[in-house]
């Protein structure tokens, strides 16, 4: 579980975050919605440990991550997988190399683990025919997949998407959050997934929580989006293009 505690942010005076308090449980899938500069991708930072916050607490399975080292968070940054937006895959690598480089680099396993690992999620991911393609010569949402199929392989406990469907289409979008939908009902990963989509939300998600300027203002199921009265939620269920 991921727990913020009264988490406050700001950066050269100016307030990202401002108290937020929640919980992210395991094996479920959470949605972070909100516009531009509400600070969603800012919660996937805090969370990974890659900033800190200004006061409050970040505490994953119990422990408080807020203030520690470099050395300390490699062992927590293990229990969650991260697809970037931009999806970080190194271009000059085949998409089996791209899937297991951080196995290599990172964890002391015999080359066959390794290779049964990559293969497993080539199959995963529907990417078998592509293994030794480099991500250049793929589509948006088959680059996608590659970054999706590669975040499980450290077999974490959670996965954090950043705007996992941003600039695909329709049928690619669809593709993308059935394999996130997979990913929770077959493995028993938990998700958390930033978007501004509200479609995809909707699709997925288990819960629902809302940024808007600094503040969680909704916490609760899709259904009971329809029921929360704050203007912003009620504007953008009116008008879902405004996100």
């Amino acid at each position: 579980m991921i727990e913020f505690k009264d988490v406050f942010l700001s950066f050269s005076g100016r307030m990202i975050l401002s108290g937020i308090s929640m919980q992210i449980p395991d094996g479920r899938i959470t949605a972070i919605l909100g516009p531009s500069g509400s600070g969603k991708s800012t919660i996937i930072k805090l969370m990974l440990g890659l900033i800190q916050p200004t006061y409050g607490n970040v505490c994953v399975d119990g422990v408080d991550i807020s203030r520690f080292s470099e050395e300390q968070l490699f062992p927590i940054r293990r229990t969650m997988g991260i697809v970037f937006q931009g999806n970080a895959l190194f271009d000059s690598m085949s998409v089996s190399d791209n899937m297991g480089f951080f196995l290599r680099e990172n964890l002391d396993l015999p080359p066959g683990e390794i290779e049964r690992r990559v293969h497993d999620q080539l199959q995963f991911a529907g990417l078998e025919l592509q293994a030794h393609q480099l991500p250049d010569s793929l589509s948006g949402g088959m680059r996608k997949r590659v970054a999706i199929g590669r975040a499980p392989i450290f077999e974490p406990k959670m996965i954090l998407f950043d705007e996992p469907t941003a600039g695909l289409d329709p049928v690619s979008s669809k593709k993308i959050l059935d394999v996130i939908k997979q990913l929770n009902q077959d493995k028993q990963l938990g998700a958390v997934m930033v978007t501004h989509v509200i479609s995809d939300v909707i699709s997925v998600a288990d819960t629902v929580l809302v940024l808007y300027q600094g503040k969680l203002i909704f916490h609760d199921t899709p259904e009971k989006m329809q029921e929360c009265d704050h203007p912003f939620v009620q504007s953008f269920l009116a008008d879902p293009e405004q996100l």
